[in-house]
């Protein structure tokens, strides 16, 4: 029975993934909206005279998945599969967003989907061996910790640039509906004897849509509504230095206002002899089940880069990109191949992933992986912009009807 109980939070791990799922799903999609997009602002053939307007349709995906010590598919397949190797953390990060830009603002839609779990490294290996039936080691005591923290929802944010060519910074403001949450903890510890006896004490107290460890009926609650600040700013040295910084989440509030959630004690004791002379295991959970108004937090993103000029059309740069306290230093080399087009190759140190980009005038791609082997892959990264100028037909003038030539646009 106690294995059975430990089983289930084996699946704590695994509720991101159908969403990354759909997010991929979403992402192909998109990427044909915005090609079709590009290929009708530039249809040749028009009668009515054109012209290029300031204004830009842009669409930008980001997605991240990085199992620190965990194997990605492992944690996808409910903790089967590759062994976790002193694992501790499990960060998924997906971002599609359709915006407009004018001059120095810009208007989008969002969706994003967050999630952020990090546990002890014993937490890791005991699920692993619950859900793949694998003896406990003996005498061995398992620190069982998980803090997870993840929210999934769309929403509306407004951007605005400001500065000239040598420093530029912008502010965005986001407003966010969420519809899905996971914010909790679970502590304890759990301990197995040289016989197989197995003692416990954890407490969970967490926050949710969608209850992975007890199995909770779903319960319904209103959507939760909060807003985001990004900022970012850019400097310019010189010919041969410059600085990119964005910080984003950097304020970041949900409110909640009936969000389910459980906090429980479970105890399992060794078995002893009762009074009336049948075994007690002395096995107990208890706890709350209710829903209740919640402030959720959202970790903060961040990212610094130095570039530097080595050789003609050849640059140097280091990137520190950063998830609250998990750091994550990249190193690269970024080559002008002509025609606006650039070649990159980085390499991450945290994680021993290679990092490969490439851009053009109408799309940048992006894509790091730490391995070719899809069964052990730890970190899988895809970056995807695409962007076109809209053309508005231009009005008509008052002096063409009259056969003279305009003196604005030289129509006649």
């Amino acid at each position: 029975m106690a294995r059975a109980r430990m089983a289930q939070r084996a699946r704590w791990l695994c509720g991101p993934w159908p969403c990354a799922r759909s997010s991929l799903r979403m992402v192909a999609l998109a990427a044909a909206l915005a090609w079709a997009a590009a290929g009708l602002a530039a249809e040749p053939g028009s009668e009515v005279p054109s012209r290029v307007s300031d204004v830009r349709l842009e669409l930008q995906f980001e997605g991240l998945a990085w199992g620190d010590g965990l194997p990605l598919r492992t944690a996808r397949n409910g903790m089967h599969g590759e062994r976790p190797d002193d694992a501790s953390r499990l960060v998924t990060h997906g971002r599609l967003a359709v915006g407009i830009v004018r001059d120095d603002w810009k208007l989008e839609a969002f969706w994003r989907h967050d999630d952020r779990l990090e546990f002890h490294p014993d937490t890791a290996d005991l699920l692993f061996a619950l859900r793949n039936d694998v003896p406990l080691e003996p005498d061995r005591q398992y620190r069982l910790r998980i803090d997870a923290s993840g929210i999934e929802g769309a929403g509306i944010g407004v951007a605005r640039a400001f500065g000239g060519d040598s420093v530029t910074a912008g502010v965005r403001v986001n407003l966010l509906r969420a519809t899905a949450l996971i914010d909790g903890r679970l502590d304890g510890r759990l301990r197995a004897d040289a016989d197989g006896e197995i003692t416990a004490d954890a407490r969970l107290d967490y926050g949710y849509s969608t209850d992975d460890v007890l199995q909770r009926p779903r319960q319904r609650h209103d959507a939760g509504w909060g807003a985001t600040l990004d900022l970012s700013l850019q400097v310019q040295w010189s010919d041969a230095w410059r600085m990119e910084a964005k910080v984003e989440d950097a304020l970041a509030l949900v409110h909640w206002r009936d969000a389910p959630y459980t906090r429980a004690r479970l105890r399992l004791a060794r078995p002893r002899l009762a009074a009336d002379g049948t075994l007690d295991n002395a096995a107990l959970l208890s706890g709350r089940e209710s829903a209740r108004a919640r402030w959720q937090r959202l970790p903060v993103r961040y990212q610094l880069l130095v570039e530097h000029l080595l050789a003609r059309d050849l640059h140097l740069y280091g990137r520190l990109r950063g998830i609250d306290d998990d750091v994550l230093p990249e190193f690269g080399l970024r080559l002008q191949t002509g025609a606006g087009s650039q070649l990159s190759i980085g390499w991450n140190t945290r994680a021993s992933a290679l990092l490969l980009g490439f851009s053009t005038a109408p799309a940048t791609l992006r894509l790091g992986s730490d391995t070719i082997d899809a069964q052990t892959a730890r970190w899988l990264e895809l970056d995807l912009a695409l962007a076109t100028d809209l053309q508005e037909p231009q009005r008509a003038c008052r002096r063409t009807r009259l056969g003279r030539a305009c003196r604005a646009c030289g129509a006649r």
